[in-house]
């Protein structure tokens, strides 16, 4: 039970009006007066605590701390104006452009040129799309000193398949691991598939495969190993 203000003070006063009336009934004044209606407070406070609980606010529940959600922020894809004239020839020189170039220490490079599909790409392109609507270019990383060239990736140069496996092995990682990641890999394929007429390192070419949204186009990233090169190769076919 919770004690008020005004419910205390009048248990108060009625203790003070009830000591006052019993000193006066007995005719005694002055310093007894005040004894008994000390005594009355007293008493008063003491039945009050016994029978009262003392007055408790209650402290508000703590407010949980709200925090508005995250919001995503809407990518702004540009598309490609496929108006322009030549468009495919402009696009595949700027992507092709945005390939890794070759991992070790090159002299020449030739490029962008033209294309055709390679025959081991026709199998992911659409029959009715392979000549009519796909496209590919590609640039020619060349080197003219193998040792140096072997070295640059860390392996010692000698006239041994055994090492040009690992020269191209080490070519096909580091590829792979320069390449964005939007880039999924499809490779390796067997010789079968690619119709390399060598027998040797069958991860390259190192085959990669995207789908653009700007373009609406299916592409594909290639690593070709050539002669004392490697061609880097950009093919693309519309949706």
């Amino acid at each position: 039970m919770i004690m008020t203000l005004s419910a205390f003070m009048k248990i108060l006063n009625d203790a003070v009006r009830k000591a006052v009336k019993a000193v006066n009934a007995k005719g005694l004044t002055g310093f007894v007066l005040m004894i008994a209606v000390a005594i009355a407070v007293t008493a008063a406070i003491a039945w009050v605590k016994k029978t009262y609980e003392p007055l408790v606010i209650p402290e508000p529940p703590p407010v949980a701390a709200t925090q508005a959600p995250p919001q995503e922020i809407p990518v702004l894809v540009i598309k490609i104006d496929k108006t322009v004239p030549d468009w495919q020839k402009k696009y595949c020189h700027e992507e092709v452009a945005k390939l890794p170039p070759a991992p070790f220490r090159y002299d020449n490079v030739e490029g962008p040129s033209y294309q055709l599909p390679s025959t081991y790409m026709m199998k992911f392109i659409p029959e009715e799309k392979r000549y009519s609507n796909a496209y590919a270019c590609g640039v020619e990383y060349k080197y003219d000193n193998e040792e140096e060239a072997f070295a640059s990736l860390g392996v010692a140069y000698k006239f041994d398949i055994e090492r040009f496996n690992d020269f191209y092995q080490q070519i096909d990682h580091r590829y792979a691991s320069a390449i964005s990641k939007e880039w999924k890999k499809l490779s390796p394929f067997d010789r079968k598939e690619t119709g390399v007429p060598y027998p040797g390192y069958e991860g390259l070419p190192g085959i990669f495969q995207r789908e653009s949204e700007r373009a609406y186009t299916v592409e594909f990233a290639e690593a070709i190993r050539l002669p004392q090169a490697l061609f880097v190769k950009f093919t693309f076919y519309e949706k």
